[in-house]
């Protein structure tokens, strides 16, 4: 049987020394980044994705393993599903990480912020503004859309501390989308 490679020098570099504790972690992480107490990881699954046919986590999972872990699904040997592809990955040009770092770091809010009641058509409005940016990128090209699409990001950033829920994970699904944007107009 082979095995996952990737993966596992992942979690090594993490100092996750076992599988077990790996998955303990993860899951720990993935309870607090999606406010889901009920999110869990087992040493089982993470002993599957260590060998040689991982699959592909569901897109929550696949989530918590970038924040955690610093790389995407398919970069820690996990098998890509047909046709898709990452956001920010476009062969013609390489996302340059200091840049994305530079864009994005001035994005985020410091420290906590207040509960606030956000709407989940929210989810809705920054998904079809999305749709826009990217219409518009095709048109104006990337240096013209990386102001607005860090306001958003950055607003996005305050709501996805502010709210709990469904609607939280629904803003962190479309906040990640809107991370990748900024990295691919940077």
């Amino acid at each position: 049987m082979g095995r996952n490679d990737a993966l596992r020098a992942a979690r090594l570099r993490t100092g996750w020394r076992t599988m077990e504790q790996a998955a303990a972690r993860l899951t720990e992480h993935g309870q607090r980044l999606l406010d889901d107490p009920h999110f869990t990881v087992s040493p089982r699954t993470w002993r599957r994705w260590e060998g040689d046919r991982p699959g592909w986590p569901p897109e929550e999972t696949a989530i918590v393993i970038h924040d955690a872990l610093g790389s995407w699904p398919e970069d820690l040997g996990f098998t890509t599903p047909p046709g898709w592809i990452r956001p920010e990955h476009h062969e013609e040009e390489q996302v340059k990480r200091r840049a994305f770092a530079s864009v994005t770091a001035s994005a985020l809010v410091a420290g906590p912020v207040a509960p606030q009641h956000v709407d989940p058509a929210l989810i809705d409005y920054f998904q079809t503004q999305l749709e826009g940016h990217y219409r518009a990128d095709m048109f104006l090209g990337p240096h013209d859309l990386i102001g607005t699409v860090s306001a958003q990001y950055q607003l996005l950033d305050k709501l996805v501390r502010s709210v709990k829920g469904e609607t939280r994970r629904g803003l962190l699904r479309v906040g990640a989308v809107y991370a990748a944007l900024v990295g691919w107009l940077a």
